[in-house]
């Protein structure tokens, strides 16, 4: 009798080591997943890019589309370049699998507000371009009075 119980104790040892040797490898794998220090660093200016998107009226978006680019185009940079919606998450703190699954949710989001940022500042520009080539060509389209009130502001009259 005391046999089976030292048994089923020893069995019970061996399993509670088994999961501990476990959670040390999953805790290892989190760890060894951790991003480069050039990929962190990428990954804090491609957020800076995003969250000064409005004050700096877009421009920041320049950023932002670079760093799309280089990623799409160059696979040498894919390890130092984190993936879309990897940078909103700080390297080392879950799981590579749950990390993956958040960030292809986020990236759907990334996607979306850089294709709707990209195309709002192509839009910006054309008008820019409108905007200037009736300015200069005013007096053909029998804006006169605009012509004047233009040449005022630059001459100073």
């Amino acid at each position: 009798m005391e046999e089976e119980n030292f048994d089923d104790q020893e069995m019970a040892q061996s399993m509670e080591s088994q999961m501990q040797q476990a959670r040390k490898k999953a805790a290892t794998k989190a760890v060894s997943a951790k991003e480069t220090p050039i990929a962190s660093k990428t990954s804090k200016l491609l957020q800076i890019g995003w969250t000064s998107a409005i004050p700096s009226l877009g421009l920041s978006l320049f950023i932002v589309w670079i760093w799309y680019m280089v990623r799409w185009w160059g696979d040498i940079f894919k390890k130092v370049l984190v993936r879309p919606g990897g940078e909103w998450i700080p390297a080392g703190t879950m799981n590579p699998k749950s990390k993956k699954k958040i960030e292809k949710k986020l990236a759907i989001v990334e996607d979306m507000a850089s294709g709707c940022c990209c195309f709002g500042c192509f839009i910006l520009f054309i008008i820019t371009i409108a905007g200037v080539y009736i300015l200069l060509n005013a007096r053909r389209f029998g804006l006169e009075i605009m012509w004047d009130e233009v040449k005022g502001w630059v001459t100073g009259n």
